[in-house]
């Protein structure tokens, strides 16, 4: 029994013995799960990143040339200079080793180069395409400037559609950062759609355009309100021209004026709104500036107020420019105060340059004579100027000009060889220094219709000058204020080549008007072309029939005139003011404002017209009627066409050149800026 215990006891210490040492609760086995590189291919001097996963290591390291890592770490990255492979290292609390390897495969770099950068056209109208195109090796990244930014890397064209001529700059970068440019220069040229040019901000000029004109050498000139702007005939911009780059008068300020001139204006003075140009001899135009409204100012029988001397910086603003432009820049010739000095304008009936002012017989002497005594300066807005262009005559040169109460008046050209008395010599020192700017400037006249009211009282009406022309065979100035169209005869006994006298008055363009039951007269004679229906009441007052609301006048190279009315369409008049024809305007089309007839070769004799509405009519010899309207034209070339003017001098065939003006809101606010076409086609 005792020894049984004992074996029992031996049994069980054996047992003890043999067993297995219980497992380590802290202890994770070392596994490398994965060990990656990405990207595993690149391009020497780009990066990859190496990255594991693993469990029970105690300690990590990569090679080459990584080293010794963070036993919790489970990237980085590398940039190998060559094909590389990588070994991954991980030993456990043991010091037993595990390890995975990778291969980044790394190719040469291909040097960074721009092997072209084209545009394709270079050379473009406005509003035209043109695709941009590269070819580049070693880009990562490519971008062109200006307006295009960032591109696809892969990408090797792009379209665009340049608004002025643009350099365009393509930049290409590499994956190291480092840089190449190229350049590429488009042309853009003044749109052009078929055998017209369009002109407009792009080119230089204002948003507000009012008139265009060119002279003998082919030099183009816009009045633009803010600026006169000028050009050579080739030249595809203008250039602008001011009173501090141009020397053009400042005879306006902008101070809110009394009703009645007290005082001078507290503000400097600065250039009046440019609103009237005409080309004259090759480098030279006359300009034709807005001016302070007299009707302001003084009353026309408000003798006092007429005598005030300070009225007479008032008086003066406005006028013209005579200047010279040699295709960079533009001079002051002189300044045209259009105005008559004293001793020319006498009360009684307006004689003019007679040298005397006395009462006819049996009338009585006037109280007092404001005209004779401080001179007449009626002329203050000039609308519209034109000059005689016949060289072969003495009149040659003479600007016509109409505007505000003034029909017809006129700077003369060689006075001294046309026998022209100088009134001006006579005053004394300090009034021919006033009155310097007026010499050789002939004081204005127009077409009088004296009319009764419905009221039974008695009106006279001036109008203005809405149009000029000049009759190309004998140089007759011809001038509408809207309601009647008459001329000044020449080589008359008034005006002409030589001055026998120059008390001119307007000749028999048609003869005096009596409208005796309607109680109209007309005086100084004038064509009513569309006759009135009794009573005579001037459309500018808004009621009764409409008057003949002539706009625009252009002479025909034969010495006939065409007339265009807002109103009434066109009519056609020979040398003497007889109607040849009248022409309505097709249906939907209205307001004939402006009027060039063609001198150019094949378009000889044809008539443009422009529309008050907006737009161009051509009338053929055949009277057929041409809607002028492109396909394609910028906004402007649909909008109320103010002036319509031939350059016939240029080389290359004559140019028909075309103001549209700008559109405006009630408060005067320019909503659609106008401009300029040129029409070079047949």
């Amino acid at each position: 029994m005792v020894g049984a215990c004992g074996c029992a006891l031996v049994l069980w210490s054996c047992s003890a013995a043999s067993s297995p040492s219980a497992p380590d609760a802290g202890h994770t086995a070392l596994a490398i799960d994965a060990f990656t590189a990405t990207p595993s291919e690149l391009t020497e001097g780009q990066s990859t990143t190496l990255a594991w996963t693993l469990t029970g290591a105690v300690t990590i390291t990569i090679s080459p040339d990584v080293g010794a890592l963070a036993a919790d770490q489970r990237s980085v990255t590398v940039k190998p200079v060559t094909t590389t492979t990588y070994t991954l290292t991980a030993t456990d609390d043991a010091g037993a080793p595990q390890t995975r390897a990778v291969t980044v495969t790394v190719h040469p770099r291909i040097a960074l180069e721009i092997g072209s950068f084209t545009a394709t056209p270079s050379d473009l109208a406005l509003g035209q395409s043109t695709t941009l195109a590269w070819s580049l090796a070693g880009a990562a990244g490519v971008a062109i400037s200006p307006d295009v930014g960032a591109l696809a890397a892969g990408q090797t064209s792009v379209a665009v559609i340049p608004a002025d001529t643009t350099t365009y700059t393509l930049t290409a970068r590499d994956d190291a950062g480092a840089t190449q440019s190229r350049t590429v220069t488009v042309t853009v040229h003044p749109r052009k759609v078929g055998d017209w040019t369009y002109y407009g901000a792009r080119e230089g000029l204002s948003r507000d355009i009012r008139d265009v004109s060119a002279d003998e050498g082919g030099n183009v000139y816009v009045a633009g309100v803010d600026a006169l702007y000028a050009k050579q005939r080739g030249d595809e911009k203008f250039l602008r021209f001011d009173a501090a780059n141009g020397g053009l008068s400042r005879k306006c300020n902008d101070w809110s004026y009394s009703t009645k001139v007290a005082q001078l204006p507290p503000t400097p003075f600065t250039l009046c709104p440019v609103i009237s140009v005409a080309g004259a001899a090759p480098g030279g135009a006359f300009v034709g500036y807005d001016g302070f409204d007299f009707s302001f100012i003084c009353d026309l029988q408000d003798v006092v107020c007429l005598e005030q001397p300070l009225a007479g910086w008032a008086l003066d603003s406005g006028g013209a420019d005579v200047v010279a432009f040699d295709g960079k820049s533009l001079s002051l010739t002189r300044h045209v105060l259009t105005g008559g000095p004293p001793h020319v304008v006498c009360d009684y009936l307006h004689d003019q340059w007679t040298k005397k002012c006395q009462p006819a017989p049996g009338q009585q002497p006037l109280a007092s004579l404001p005209y004779w005594t401080t001179g007449r300066r009626l002329l203050h807005r000039v609308d519209h100027v034109a000059v005689n262009h016949n060289a072969w005559s003495l009149m040659y040169g003479d600007a016509w000009m109409g505007g505000q109460h003034a029909t017809l008046a006129a700077l003369i050209a060689k006075p001294q060889q046309r026998g022209w008395w100088d009134p001006i010599a006579e005053l004394d020192a300090s009034t021919q220094d006033e009155w310097k700017d007026a010499r050789y400037f002939w004081e204005h006249l127009h077409p009088v219709v004296t009319w009764t009211a419905s009221n039974g009282a008695q009106s006279v009406y001036y109008g203005q000058g809405y149009a000029v022309s000049i009759n190309p065979q004998d140089g007759a100035p011809w001038g509408s204020n809207g309601a009647r169209t008459a001329y000044v005869p020449v080589n008359q006994g008034g005006y002409g080549e030589t001055f026998s006298r120059q008390d001119w008055w307007m000749g028999p363009a048609a003869q005096v008007v009596d409208h005796a039951d309607g109680k109209t007269t007309d005086w100084m004679y004038g064509a009513d072309i569309w006759p009135d229906v009794p009573p005579f009441i001037p459309a500018s007052l808004g009621d009764g029939t409409p008057d003949d609301s002539v706009r625009a006048l252009s002479h025909c190279q034969d010495g006939t005139v065409w007339v265009g009315s807002f109103t009434h369409g066109l009519a056609q008049l020979d040398a003497w003011g007889n109607v040849i024809q009248k022409v309505s305007l097709p249906d939907n089309f209205a307001g004939a404002v402006a009027l060039a007839c063609d001198w150019g070769g094949a378009g000889a004799g044809t008539l443009w017209i422009g529309l008050g509405t907006g737009g161009v009519l051509r009338r053929t010899t055949d009277g057929h009627f041409q809607d002028m309207t492109v396909a394609g034209a910028p906004a402007f070339a649909s909008q109320p066409v103010r002036s319509i003017q031939l350059d016939r001098w240029g080389s290359g065939g004559r140019v028909v050149y075309f103001a549209f003006g700008a559109v405006s809101d009630k408060s005067g606010a320019i909503t659609a800026p106008g401009g300029v076409a040129a029409y070079a086609g047949p």
